[in-house]
């Protein structure tokens, strides 16, 4: 799990409308949602163009745990999957077996589908078994590397403020205080 931390003027915003402190928390608890929910589809792209693998298979992998009344944090979290390169438009050939994970096509010399496609299998000795997977991209490695964490980072440090700004202008609207 990686922690992205946005210093924020929350409390200074608190201070200064005193009179509507519920108004003020609840505008930083749905800025903080909006904001992992806009963070988690950068998440889902750059994850898809580092990785191959399809962005509906990664939104199934990431799940975001929202802020609530009690706490102002937004997680997201990553189930652990690997994925077969079997799942990556694999074809048989005769030298092997021939897939586009990580979006490029290479050769897995000695390799094998079996279950009508489905798996890339590879014998690990010279005899016929023992066999084992061939594996592609983990989801959950990818999630942490540089590239995909300097993405989530630069969008919630320039989402955040904006999307406080909003909600802030929102609730305190809605008891009669305009803000400019």
């Amino acid at each position: 799990m990686m922690t992205v931390s946005v210093k924020s003027n929350i409390e200074e915003v608190r201070r200064k409308f005193s009179g509507a402190p519920k108004q003020v928390h609840d505008a930083a608890r749905r800025a903080i949602n909006r904001t992992a929910q806009q963070v988690n589809t950068i998440a889902v792209r750059q994850l898809a163009k580092e990785t191959g693998v399809k962005q509906s298979k990664i939104r199934e992998l990431l799940r975001i745990f929202a802020a609530n009344f009690t706490s102002l944090a937004a997680t997201i979290r990553v189930t652990p999957r690997t994925f077969n390169i079997a799942s990556f438009n694999a074809k048989q050939t005769k030298r092997g077996v021939s897939s586009s994970a990580w979006g490029k096509r290479k050769l897995y010399r000695g390799g094998f589908l079996i279950q009508g496609g489905e798996t890339a299998m590879i014998r690990t000795g010279p005899k016929r078994l023992p066999i084992r997977p061939l594996y592609g991209p983990r989801v959950h490695g990818e999630f942490v590397r540089n590239v995909v964490n300097d993405a989530m980072v630069s969008t919630t440090t320039t989402r955040f403020p904006i999307n406080f700004a909003q909600q802030l202008r929102f609730a305190l609207g809605r008891i009669g205080i305009k803000l400019d």
